[in-house]
């Protein structure tokens, strides 16, 4: 090939990596099916993506992936070798910033591609994708875990024992750090069973307690999208025949993952540290 001719395919390759960002932040699907080879080899595995083999198989999964995300990406630093007039191979350096609904993405990388001059126009044949580094935040992740913390005592001491067992839809109840599984309440159905069989409530729908929950320390795995949790909590009781008082008070080690986008119990570990008079509280004795 001839200098100008290389220097006029390079240029064309340069724009089509532009047009590729630019479908991509603006989610034009449509215009992607013109920077794609319809057979192109799309690999996505080192950004916790999958392996495509058409343009269509990508775009769909883009399509879904992207749905109400906002995103910005930078490219640059290209090395772009033209083989012939109908092939050549380029890497890019990129960064990102991907807002989803519920996390928001910070990388950078490199794009490894290859292209084909077709009657069209050069085109993307094959692409992947390395990342170099990430940064994951989920903005709002330490208050929706801490709002679980509390709901579970609002709950509680509104005798609302099937909205508690409604929070361990998706986790489990146990009392020791190593309880076998047939020692675990698991799931919204037992843990309400668990508590209608264990804690008494009065004529007023009520266990007249107060579950208070302090000395809480909360950390987020913002990439794996978990969190763990450590906090005191104290159990107050007033009844016609009790004076008010504490009656039982100790840890919980509680975990928490993300289901469809929303944080869960994963497992709450409860520790018994002190004892009162529970007899007031509880259908079984401690």
């Amino acid at each position: 090939m001839e200098l100008v001719d290389r220097l006029e395919a390079t240029d064309q390759i340069r724009q089509l990596k532009a047009r590729y960002w630019r479908c991509v932040d603006t989610q034009n699907w449509s215009d992607m099916a013109t920077v794609l080879d319809a057979a192109v080899a799309v690999d996505l595995t080192d950004a916790g993506g999958g392996t495509y083999t058409s343009a269509e198989a990508f775009i769909t999964a883009m399509t879904k992936g992207l749905r109400g995300a906002v995103s910005s990406h930078q490219g640059g630093g290209a090395e772009i070798n033209i083989v012939s007039g109908t092939e050549a191979v380029g890497t890019w350096a990129f960064t990102d910033h991907i807002e989803y609904p519920n996390r928001i993405l910070d990388g950078a990388g490199r794009y490894d591609e290859t292209y084909r001059n077709t009657a069209d126009g050069w085109r993307i044949a094959s692409t992947r994708l390395t990342r170099h580094w990430v940064n994951v935040t989920r903005p709002g992740a330490e208050k929706a875990v801490a709002d679980l913390l509390y709901q579970y005592a609002r709950k509680i001491d509104r005798g609302d024992y099937a909205g508690v067992a409604a929070l361990f839809t998706h986790g489990r109840i146990a009392y020791e750090v190593d309880a076998p599984v047939d020692q675990q309440i698991v799931g919204a159905d037992a843990v309400l069973a668990s508590y209608q069989s264990t804690t008494r409530l009065y004529d007023d729908g009520t266990p007249k307690s107060k579950h208070v929950t302090t000395n809480v320390a909360i950390e987020v795995d913002h990439v794996a999208g978990s969190a763990t949790a450590h906090s005191y909590y104290t159990v107050l009781q007033q009844t016609a025949d009790l004076a008010l008082q504490p009656i039982i008070a100790g840890e919980y080690f509680d975990s928490f993952h993300i289901v469809d986008g929303t944080w869960w119990f994963d497992t709450r570990i409860i520790g018994v540290n002190q004892l009162g008079d529970l007899s007031h509280h509880l259908l079984f004795d401690l």
